[in-house]
């Protein structure tokens, strides 16, 4: 029989078949399985939330119905990959997303992915996971800050988290009282707020930790003051007077400056009167008496900020 092949070339039809066989067990074989995150690079910060791309290659098509291919991690703590993937048929090459287990890891740690299949081929890949770590963002107030004033500071952790979690925030000046941040579930970005009381002096350290990792910010504070009081005068008695209240500087947020009077002061004269937000000054008007009683024609104006006052006097004719 095997001559008869042979005269009627089927010794040709046996060796290109028995090539093709070979060529099927070749494709089987897996040459590399890859770990990425979704810039590209084999790390990953532990407790985030954002996918990671496993990647299997084979040494050729798959084969009809598909090449199988199990997968195993050491690490079923921080990374989830058990389980069999099918390559399709035709294709070389075959991705899919994995989700890392939200656990905040102190120090980096390697999970190891391996890849076998039904003819024992395997392969492996190691994926670092970082420790995450808390950092300031540019654009929070830098440089100093004001007595009696209230900031936010816009902090974040290096990759979106996947269950809430709390960045600790400390203050070296007992008159600067903070808050923690916190960071929810599916983002990076928290915020703390710092409060400046009104006897706060020379500088603070702002410290934020989170993982046994901690970042410092010193500030300046800078004391507000009253530093000047003036009204325009003398006025008719029944009319307001003008007056203008002077800040040390432009302030942040709002402030309260208290009002007081002696004389013939008018119905509805303000108690106090707000400098606004990145203002310095104020005018306002404080209506006279229409009857100057027991011939009173001082009206005397006391303002009241930070523990300290100023005093101005207005003329008051009839």
């Amino acid at each position: 029989m095997l001559g008869s092949l042979l005269k009627r070339g089927g010794f040709t039809t046996l060796v290109a078949s028995l090539c093709l066989l070979a060529s099927s067990v070749a494709q089987a074989e897996i040459t590399s399985v890859t770990l990425m995150n979704s810039h590209g690079d084999q790390f990953c910060y532990g407790g985030t939330e954002s996918p990671h791309a496993v990647t299997i290659t084979l040494a050729a098509p798959a084969e009809t119905g598909g090449h199988d291919v199990d997968l195993v991690s050491n690490s079923s703590d921080l990374f989830v990959t058990s389980g069999t993937v099918t390559v399709p048929e035709g294709f070389t090459t075959w991705s899919f997303q994995v989700a890392e287990t939200p656990l905040v890891v102190p120090s980096p740690v390697t999970a190891t992915v391996t890849a076998t299949d039904a003819d024992n081929s395997m392969q492996s890949n190691d994926l670092t996971i970082r420790a995450m770590e808390p950092r300031f963002l540019d654009g929070n107030p830098t440089g100093s800050l004001e007595q009696g004033a209230t900031y936010q500071f816009n902090v974040k952790l290096s990759a979106k988290v996947a269950a809430n979690q709390t960045i600790s925030v400390s203050s070296s000046n007992p008159e600067v009282s903070v808050t923690d941040a916190v960071v929810l579930a599916g983002n990076s970005h928290g915020a703390f707020f710092a409060t400046v009381s009104d006897a706060a002096t020379g500088s603070v350290d702002l410290t934020i930790s989170f993982n046994g990792i901690a970042y410092t910010r010193t500030l300046e504070l800078k004391k507000v003051y009253l530093s000047g009081l003036s009204a325009a005068g003398p006025v008719t008695a029944g009319t307001n007077a003008s007056v203008t209240i002077t800040l040390s500087r432009p302030v942040f947020g709002d402030r309260t400056i208290n009002l007081t009077y002696d004389g013939p002061v008018g119905a509805g004269a303000p108690t106090s009167v707000l400098v606004t937000n990145g203002t310095a000054s104020v005018t306002f008007n404080v209506p006279t008496a229409s009857t100057l009683a027991n011939g009173g024609r001082v009206l005397t104006i006391t303002a009241s900020y930070g523990g300290a006052s100023k005093v101005t006097h207005v003329q008051v004719n009839p």
